[in-house]
């Protein structure tokens, strides 16, 4: 094989690499900031946290529940035992809730974290061909000479020959 088809070879080799490379990179990073703005604001409907009551509504329901066992039990324990069954319910079902918000936006950030890596990884391996082409690449000066062939007239134009069968 001639030395000049090898390096067409390789020349081409490279520029479909890169080509792909590069691709597969900006791939990466609009999969890597979908998976971004998933995290932070799942788009329009955003992410739903569930929370306890203000504590100043939670100290005045204990202080009804108080009067409420007070006046009709005549037992102050039964409020304290059902105001903490209350509290804890509560705690226990809003901080499931926010597990699992938190668990599915840990997740969209993982997975964004994982296209950037891929993202920076293909850059790597893109600069290296790239790096070595510019590092080694030839500093001499070419000069070139361009020539226009003119026609005398417009005359001439008519004359050139072309086969019968092309238009």
């Amino acid at each position: 094989m001639p030395l000049n088809l090898i390096t067409f070879f390789y020349s081409l080799t490279v520029l479909f690499l890169g080509k792909l490379t590069v691709t597969i990179t900006v791939i990466c990073l609009l999969f890597a900031i979908y998976f971004l703005i998933r995290a932070f604001s799942d788009f329009t409907k955003g992410y739903e946290y569930s929370g306890i009551p203000y504590t100043n509504e939670l100290y005045d329901w204990n202080k009804n529940l108080e009067d409420h066992y007070e006046e009709y039990e005549n037992d102050r324990t039964l409020a304290k035992e059902h105001y903490t069954l209350f509290i804890t319910k509560n705690l226990v079902k809003h901080t499931e809730h926010n597990m699992y918000v938190n668990d599915k936006k840990h997740g969209y950030i993982y997975r964004s974290k994982k296209f950037l890596i891929i993202a920076l990884i293909l850059t790597l391996i893109t600069l290296i061909p790239f790096g070595y082409n510019h590092f080694k690449k030839d500093n001499t000066v070419h000069k070139v000479e361009l020539m226009k062939k003119r026609l005398s007239s417009e005359n001439d134009i008519t004359k050139i020959k072309t086969n019968n069968n092309e238009r």
